[in-house]
């Protein structure tokens, strides 16, 4: 093109504009990250029988590294202090578990009349508002759900058949790892990291390691406080209300805590359901409203300030990152979505620190090669 002056130009205008063109490289980027995220998952899910019990014996070290620590320095040896800890918490357990049994099983015997009679004045209740039903129809509807669900039982029995094998599987695979990792989980991880990573990186992956195991940590102790709170104050309502089983439902609520915002729900559900084939409509909408401002208080209050301390997680992202977990591996991912991120936060919070002194120190030495 000739131009006033006489001179030419070879100027072109790009095809793709410059913004698209970083877009679409940085969304390139993102899908590939999201593809090799998704396949990780898929392949641990895949190998869930080691995976799981891995899973569960870093989850019991937590909880029984502190105790074998303390019995180590009273002069115990590392075999016998990490054997004890295991002991105790298993008779702790045993005992639990037992006591929760008898309650259960005393508290039954009188529930089963009584839910039965809980139904039907349900089923009256329901049949008296204008929906066109009668009670012979909900009588019916109730009927065939029942035969529904015994024929989906006896047809999944294989199943759960599986189920059962595979967990007890995983226990036993977990707690001898459980006891190789509180013996010798800090020589472990330093033998993985000495030959794995190169050694202009091993400082890095030994301060990853660290965040990553005090976010666990905190993530676990956050979420039993959580459990503990939710399970007393709904305890302390179906006491009021004078419900039935109220130490196994708020044992419920409590290990429910360990699957954020849907954990409460389904036990607050339960609840409900008892309360209302047992005690009424009234007590089931007060147990009701006490759960959903647990609900509020778990999101709006105990989440940020309990486990913001340990993994700067916000109850919005708790909720993302929780509801894909669940669309992806079902029960298994609901589970580990949330102390999955929450590692993966605080590992990335140190490499990006890393990473961001390197360059500094990289800017800074360029400069003084300028200057020299």
């Amino acid at each position: 093109m000739t131009l006033l002056s006489g001179e030419t130009t070879d100027r072109r205008r790009p095809l793709v504009p410059p913004a698209l063109e970083r877009v679409a490289a940085v969304g390139l980027r993102v899908l590939i990250v999201v593809a090799a995220g998704f396949l990780l998952l898929q392949a641990l899910i895949a190998l869930r029988l080691v995976v799981l019990p891995v899973i569960a014996a870093l989850f019991f070290t937590t909880a029984l590294a502190p105790v074998a620590k303390r019995l180590r320095r009273l002069g115990l040896p590392g075999a016998p202090a990490t054997l004890l800890a295991m002991l105790a918490a298993v008779a702790l357990l045993g005992a639990f578990v037992t006591f929760l049994g008898v309650e259960l099983a005393d508290e039954t015997e009188e529930l089963g009349s009584v839910v039965e009679e809980g139904t039907d004045d349900v089923i009256a209740w329901v049949a008296d508002l204008p929906i066109g039903l009668s009670e012979r129809e909900l009588d019916r509807t109730v009927d065939d759900a029942v035969e529904t669900l015994g024929s989906t039982a006896s047809d999944r029995a294989a199943e759960a058949a599986l189920t059962a094998f595979e967990v007890v599987a995983g226990i036993l695979l977990a707690l001898p790892l459980t006891f190789f990792f509180v013996k010798d989980g800090r020589r472990i991880a330093t033998w993985l990291t000495e030959r794995l990573v190169p050694p202009r990186h091993r400082d890095t992956a030994f301060e990853v390691e660290e965040k990553a195991w005090e976010a666990l940590g905190g993530y676990l102790r956050g979420t039993a406080a959580m459990g503990l709170i939710e399970g007393t104050i709904l305890g302390i309502t179906l006491l009021i209300v004078d419900a039935p089983l109220v130490l196994p439902l708020a044992i419920l609520t409590f290990f429910g805590a360990f699957f954020p915002l849907v954990g409460a729900t389904v036990a607050g559900v339960i609840a409900g359901l008892v309360v209302l084939a047992t005690n009424g409509v009234g007590d089931a909408l007060i147990v009701g409203a006490v759960v959903v401002a647990v609900q509020q208080l778990d999101g709006d209050f105990l989440a940020p300030f309990v486990l913001g301390r340990a993994v700067a997680l916000h109850p919005l992202v708790i909720l993302l990152v929780l509801t894909a977990g669940a669309v992806v591996g079902g029960v298994v991912g609901a589970f580990l979505a949330v102390p999955v991120t929450a590692v993966t936060v605080a590992s990335a919070a140190v490499i990006r620190r890393r990473y961001a002194e390197t360059s500094d120190e990289r800017s800074w030495s360029e400069v003084k090669v300028e200057v020299a």
